[in-house]
């Protein structure tokens, strides 16, 4: 399926003018209602729903607002360029807007909808002159036809991996220390023997295991990743530690992974997503079994997006 066979003339506004994100999604519940049998209360309730779980903003001056509505047989995509980049207070962060992709679907659909997403997100990534210089919704649905962006033609979690570290649960945090130098990180997966997962452990789970009377955040110490000199200066007093203390494990230390775990099947905008909604540097991706095959970075994921 090509993304263009899903644009819906009706459906696409050029050059309209908004001074709120709120005026952009009546506008959009009040569109849709007025293409098909859907209230435009249903469809800002099912938008709002989804917007009040995390940002649906992914850069690039890019928003996708979306949603599901029960029975919904079709994917109903509504397109919105803006006559200016307007700028939105998003969760205490401020962000611009020019590109408006609204989607509403049904769950049953759930996993096609989120192939139409990352269409999208490729789409005004490497081709936004396209949405840009269209003059018409019948133009812009045929250069964007001319693009052969096909829905399901997507980057899945497994592609973008950029290292396989992992810390078995009854290894010493020395090890943990030790691997997270080796390869740059300050977070590990937790497995069990044969690899499935069973917690994380980070560099702040580690200084508060030495230093419980201190107050760190994964924030403080950030600079790790930059600073080599810094980061040995912290991390070898942790290191002197526990070297003589071959009892405590990564498993005495580690938190839940329930929020830090994609399939590997998962879609880049649903990893986008997750990030944006937890503010996670690293996501674990994981098989069917649970079992860990490596870790993403944020940073891998756009570049890779890029060049997608």
């Amino acid at each position: 399926m090509k993304l263009s066979s899903l644009l819906d003339p009706r459906l696409i506004f050029l050059d309209y003018h908004f001074d709120s994100y709120h005026q952009i999604i009546d506008f959009v519940a009040e569109r849709i209602s007025r293409a098909t049998t859907l209230s435009a209360g249903t469809v800002k309730e099912s938008i709002m729903k989804r917007e009040n779980i995390g940002t649906t903003f992914l850069g690039n001056r890019l928003a996708l607002p979306h949603g599901y509505v029960d029975n919904l047989s079709e994917i109903l995509v509504l397109f919105i360029r803006l006559d200016r980049v307007l700028n939105v207070n998003y969760d205490y962060r401020e962000t611009t807007v020019k590109y408006v992709f609204a989607i509403i679907t049904s769950k049953e659909k759930a996993q096609l909808y989120l192939k139409v997403l990352s269409s999208i997100a490729q789409l005004v990534i490497n081709s936004a002159y396209i949405l840009d210089n269209a003059r018409t919704p019948g133009d812009l649905i045929e250069t964007v036809d001319e693009k052969q962006l096909v829905v399901d033609d997507v980057l899945r979690a497994s592609d973008l991996i950029c290292c396989r570290a992992m810390i078995w649960k009854k290894e010493s945090i020395t090890h943990a220390i030790d691997k997270m130098k080796k390869e740059n990180l300050t977070f590990l997966p937790v497995v069990e023997e044969d690899n499935r997962i069973c917690g994380v452990v980070d560099l702040t789970d580690l200084f508060s295991a030495v230093f419980p009377e201190e107050k760190i955040t994964s924030g403080s110490l950030s600079l790790l990743r930059d600073l080599g000199e810094t980061r040995d200066m912290l991390v070898e007093p942790v290191k002197q530690y526990w070297q003589n203390q071959e009892h405590h494990l990564a498993g005495d230390i580690m938190k839940s992974h329930d929020t830090y775990v994609v399939n590997e099947n998962a879609s880049y905008i649903e990893i986008v997503f997750i990030m944006t909604q937890h503010h996670y540097k690293y996501l674990i991706v994981v098989d069917d079994l649970q079992r860990v095959i490596g870790i993403i970075d944020t940073g891998d994921v756009v570049h890779k997006m890029i060049r997608a």
